[in-house]
């Protein structure tokens, strides 16, 4: 915002500039009644013209903009200037100063204070011949304070002496009033979301421990398979509490990209052995599909890539009420001839109307023809995979018809390190019923 500020302030500096040096030289002119025709190529009407449509742009100008001279009296504002010092007309402040333009009806120490504040700042900046962005706070006619951001530069004459100064300023009291609320609203967040993450890691850790002693006791592979799954999706919910504690702490608000060596394949193991109980529990067949070009270790960020298949794999699967879920890995190339690492979830749900494809990876969009009572979300998912999908460099795209499916690809830029690779197994597959 600040720098939008400073490029509009130089873009009117730049304005108000070329219409003082328009005005000196038809001084000049008038002071010498004579014009050297010749070497123009504006009559003095045509240059009488520029002159008034100058002053009439800078007169309707936005904000405040005004130019004094060397002591410090005003030669001239905008509208806004002059009606927000309590003026009608531009005219009626060109010659006051600082101490001339205080508000009577308000404090005069205050008011004096600000003004002297003025004073110093625009005679350091016209001693010195520097250009200065300041903060400058000032009390409106009603009392309201307010802080204006002001750009202030010298104004030189032909010879190279400062003349004067020239002032352009904006109020943003309000944007910085919305900045506090802001800062508020994200520490009301970040207490919220320590106080959740600890809430929720004390009864994990509890269950965990109960998990390990009931897995001590002698049972079959079979009755032992439910406790495992029960730990890894425990200690999943666990290292994703971290996560996110870690990524409130960061000063941007966002997990930090932490690429290192992983294995693809346990992690889409993994994702597919958290979901089993919710695919068993509909009758969804879910597969899982590793191509032979995988390497055995990837590099790349493991809580985004674990994120990206637990999400599009929990939804494919709340959507689908018959039929399977598949996930397919592998690795191909772009037209560059890069590696990608693709990863493709497929069901045979419900689909999404073509009319909401173009914005399902928008934050807290759903399809309105879906069941909200049978079909809950908040409509954050997709839009979280679409953000880890290009935290990570890659493109997500869908592909769907209503009442048929859906399937969602992900092409992610894929690096290795060669000493690691290793083929794994040709296409393994894994149906889970």
């Amino acid at each position: 915002m600040i720098q939008t500020v400073v490029e509009f302030a130089i873009a009117i500096a730049l304005c108000i500039n070329a219409f003082l040096l328009v005005r000196l030289t038809i001084r000049r002119y008038k002071e010498k009644k004579k014009f050297a025709a010749n070497n123009s190529n504006f009559s003095f009407e045509e240059m009488r013209q520029q002159l008034y449509l100058l002053d009439s742009i800078i007169a309707l100008m936005p904000g405040h903009i005004y130019w004094k001279n060397r002591n410090g009296a005003m030669l001239g504002c905008n509208q806004q200037q002059a009606i927000d010092f309590g003026f009608k007309t531009r005219q009626e402040v060109v010659g006051k100063n600082a101490y001339d333009l205080m508000n009577k009806n308000l404090p005069e120490e205050i008011e004096r204070r600000n003004a002297k504040a003025i004073v110093i700042a625009d005679e350091e900046i016209m001693a010195c011949g520097i250009n200065r962005i300041i903060e400058e706070p000032a009390l409106r006619l009603d009392g309201k304070e307010i802080i204006y951001l002001s750009e202030k530069k010298p104004l030189y004459d032909t010879e190279g002496s400062v003349i004067g100064l020239l002032g352009i300023s904006v109020d943003i009291t309000e944007l910085k009033e919305a900045r506090k609320q802001a800062e508020a609203a994200n520490k009301a967040k970040s207490d919220f979301i320590q106080n959740m993450q600890h809430d929720i890691r004390t009864p994990l850790a509890s269950i965990m421990v109960l998990l390990q002693a009931l897995k001590e006791h002698n049972m079959s592979a079979e009755m032992r398979e439910p406790f495992i799954l029960l730990e890894q999706v425990c200690q999943q919910l666990i290292q994703l509490c971290r996560n996110f504690s870690r990524a409130n702490l960061n000063e941007c608000g966002e997990e930090p990209l932490k690429k290192q060596e992983i294995n693809i394949l346990d992690i889409a193991k993994d994702s597919i052995s958290i979901h089993k109980p919710m695919a068993a529990n509909k009758s969804i067949t879910l597969d899982l599909h590793i191509h032979d070009n995988i390497p055995s270790i990837i590099v790349s960020d493991e809580f985004r890539l674990r994120r990206i298949l637990l999400n599009l794999l929990g939804n494919a699967i709340k959507f689908t009420d018959e039929g399977k879920v598949s996930l397919t890995i592998s690795i191909d190339k772009n037209h560059q001839g890069e590696a990608l690492l693709a990863m493709k979830v497929i069901d045979t749900g419900i689909g999404i109307s073509q009319n909401k494809l173009p914005f399902i990876f928008d934050k807290y969009v759903r399809d309105e023809t879906r069941d909200a009572q049978k079909y809950p979300g908040t409509g954050l998912g997709l839009y979280f995979v679409k953000k880890y999908v290009e935290d990570l460099g890659g493109t997500l795209r869908v592909e769907s018809e209503l009442g048929k499916g859906s399937m969602f690809f992900a092409a992610i830029p894929n690096s290795h390190h060669a000493s690691n690779v290793t083929a794994l197994p040709p296409v393994l597959e894994e149906p889970y019923v």
